[in-house]
């Protein structure tokens, strides 16, 4: 990157969020001075999550719900480095990676995203978390191309049966979806059925009453089966057991339920909580 002004500060920032997406669109528009600004992603594309619903809906295509960060920050005048962090040494103000040399630095800025809590046995196995949606995305495009296929036609007489764990709104909104994309596709004859369990009751979990009930009314509309205060506890390939040996079966099952902090957090000198996020102040900030 060429530049006619001396560099005195390098801010780095790990993550492409939405909250540094944003902040490279106003550098771009508004540089400091004499600070070289370094995006450090394991993906060039990264997803708007706000947009995964319309996404699985049909409603927008791959393109239009992820930024592409390459090209954000070569607008930006800032480096973008495709990599994944392993670690910090707050002592030295030095990055780690597992295959590249350590990047220095001045002030840091994270805003990584979290990870999928799969510790319930067999949850890692045989269940898609919503995140990262890398991952998720080719799995829903590979059921829909099962229910287009031969075989799902000759197996039409029963039902495939769709279930997701987790009763908040992205677990809500996630099975409206599906079931908006799968429902009105006249090429799929097999019979489809829909099921949510959650841990609490009401959907979403912990919102106000009137919007519960019309959330209610809404899946009973579309025949969306609701399986209410139901810990799982175990998960194997078609089958998620719950307590008092409570079953419930599936074809497919996707993991919609309270995530977990980045691994890689515990390998820094970072304040974490209890959870093993990042502890910060009024301001977001850490030590």
């Amino acid at each position: 990157m060429q530049t006619s002004t001396p560099i005195y500060k390098d801010l780095v920032f790990i993550g492409g969020g939405h909250s540094h997406a944003l902040v490279l669109k106003m550098w771009a528009m508004k540089p400091l001075p004499g600070v070289r600004l370094t995006l450090i992603s394991p993906q060039v594309l990264t997803p708007y999550s706000g947009m995964l619903p319309g996404l699985i809906a049909g409603h927008y295509d791959l393109e239009e719900t992820h930024i592409d960060l390459s090209r954000l920050c070569r607008y930006a005048n800032a480096r973008f480095i495709q990599a994944s962090v392993t670690g910090i040494d707050l002592a030295n103000k030095e990055i780690h990676f597992a295959d590249r040399a350590p990047l220095g630095f001045d002030l840091l800025s994270i805003n990584s995203g979290i990870s999928p809590d799969l510790a319930i046995p067999g949850a890692a196995e045989f269940a898609t978390p919503v995140k990262p949606i890398a991952t998720f995305y080719p799995r829903w495009q590979g059921i829909k191309d099962y229910l287009h296929s031969d075989k799902a036609q000759s197996e039409k007489q029963a039902a495939y049966r769709i279930a997701i764990v987790g009763g908040g709104a992205a677990g809500v909104e996630l099975i409206l979806a599906m079931h908006f994309a799968l429902s009105r596709d006249p090429s799929i004859n097999r019979p489809l059925q829909f099921c949510l369990v959650q841990q609490g009751e009401g959907l979403p979990e912990n919102y106000p009453p009137r919007l519960q009930c019309k959330v209610a009314k809404l899946f009973t509309r579309h025949n969306i089966e609701v399986i209410a205060n139901t810990r799982i506890e175990d998960v194997s390939a078609e089958e998620l057991k719950g307590e008092n040996n409570k079953t419930i079966n599936f074809d497919c099952l996707f993991w919609c339920t309270n995530a977990s902090a980045a691994i890689w957090l515990s390998q820094t000198d970072l304040a974490l909580d209890q959870q093993g996020f990042i502890s910060v102040n009024q301001y977001l900030q850490s030590t």
